[in-house]
Order: C-alpha cells, then sequence, then structure tokens
C-alpha cells in the first residue's frame, strides 16, 4: 500500500511542476495608441506613441482663390422657360382639275397628268349596278302561309379599279378598287405626293364612278372650286 501512495505522491508533483512552468502572461491587446514592445522576459511591456501623419499641402496653377457671395446676395434664378406663340393655321385651298361620272362596262378611262406641285387628290364615289330579286317561300310557323320577299343587292358582276402608273417606266405607282380583291366600301381617295408624269386609268364594270381630281392653290392661281362629294353608304 505505501508503494501506491509513492506514486500517487509523484505524479502529483509531477502535475504542480507542469502548471508552474505553463503560467506566462499573455500579451495585451493593442488599442491603437502605439506600438506595444517586451523587454526582457516578458515580465514587463512598454508602449510606444506612432506619431499623426500631416496631409501635404498641394497648391494647383488650375485653381484660384476667391471670395465667396454673401447669402444675402445670390442672384435670384431666371426661367429659362417661355410660352412660344401658338401658330395660326393657314387654311389650304384646292383647285379642282376634273369633275366627271364615268359609267364603265367592261371598259377603261384614262389620262396623263403631270404634277408639278404636289399633292394631288383623287376622290372616288362607287354606284355599283344593283340587282333586285324576290324570293317566294313557304312559312314553316303557323298557317304556313305563302310569303315572298324582295331583296336589293349589289350586282355580282360589279367592279371597280383605278391604276396610277408611272408615264415614263409604266410602273404602278398607286392603286385602289370596289369589289374583287377590294372591299366594298365606296369611297375610296389616292393621294399622290410627289411630282411627276403620271397615267391614271379608270376600269370598271356595272359601275358609275364619281371622280374628282383637285390640286393645291399656288399663289394667285385661278380655276374651278367644287366642294367636296358626299358618298353615301351602300
Amino acid at each position: 500500500m505505501s508503494s501506491w501512495f509513492l506514486r500517487g505522491c509523484s505524479i502529483a508533483v509531477i502535475i504542480v511542476i507542469l502548471l508552474c512552468s505553463g503560467c506566462i502572461a499573455p500579451p495585451r491587446e493593442d488599442t491603437g495608441q502605439g506600438e506595444t514592445t517586451s523587454q526582457g522576459d516578458g515580465a514587463g511591456q512598454v508602449s510606444t506613441p506612432t506619431p499623426e501623419i500631416t496631409p501635404e499641402i498641394i497648391e494647383t496653377q488650375f485653381l484660384t482663390s476667391v471670395t465667396p457671395y454673401p447669402k444675402d446676395e445670390f442672384p435670384t434664378p431666371r426661367s429659362t422657360y417661355s410660352n412660344l406663340p401658338i401658330p395660326t393655321p393657314i387654311p389650304v385651298e384646292y383647285l379642282t382639275i376634273y369633275n366627271n361620272e364615268l359609267a364603265l362596262k367592261y371598259n377603261t378611262v384614262a389620262y396623263e397628268y403631270i404634277l408639278g406641285n404636289p399633292p394631288l387628290i383623287i376622290d372616288i364615289c362607287i354606284k355599283p349596278k344593283t340587282v333586285t330579286r324576290n324570293i317566294w317561300y313557304v312559312s314553316s310557323y303557323g298557317s304556313r302561309d305563302e310569303k315572298t320577299v324582295t331583296q336589293t343587292t349589289i350586282s355580282p358582276s360589279a367592279w371597280f379599279e383605278i391604276i396610277v402608273r408611272d408615264k415614263n417606266t409604266g410602273a404602278i405607282i398607286e392603286k385602289d378598287g370596289f369589289a374583287k380583291t377590294y372591299s366594298s366600301t365606296p369611297k375610296r381617295e389616292i393621294q399622290l405626293r410627289s411630282s411627276g408624269n403620271y397615267v391614271i386609268e379608270f376600269t370598271g364594270n356595272d359601275v358609275n364612278a364619281s371622280v374628282q381630281m383637285r390640286i393645291q392653290k399656288i399663289g394667285n392661281e385661278t380655276g374651278l372650286t367644287v366642294p367636296s362629294q358626299s358618298c353615301p353608304n351602300l
């Protein structure tokens, strides 16, 4: 039992020696006031203050020192916005150079015109031939009376087309029409906005076409002025 006692005492002595040899003071934190240096074996520390850095003043030749404005002498800013006058629209007068009603029956009417001062406005009102037919039928309601209904429709053979060509090349500049590949709206209008030598062709069948051509009046130019035609819906 004495041997176990001696071994325990020896282990306790070794532990005490190890604890004593490891007791070293930790370094102090740097507070930013200066550098920390250790002297000797670490028993004492001395802090050396860091000198402040003075910024260098740079003189420049591009800036000139002046006296600032007093607060009560600042000029009042002026508004750069101004109300511009609204221009008065100048009414445009037109001269009628053509006014006629064409009865077309598988034929073509063509005119040449040299347009010097565009635009040339071509107004057309289509009046197609109509077909009236009576439809007889027996009512499927009540007493099954016999009835007759009259229907008026546009002739299936009615159509119209206007083609504007360049006189020199024959190229198509504008075209429009009624029925066939065009709509069934009776009022049509074409405007030529470039000067040139034009051929204007009117073709159709089973239609009357009221045509007006107008050009802008220049200076003291004289001519006939016809009111724009009204074109009722079909």
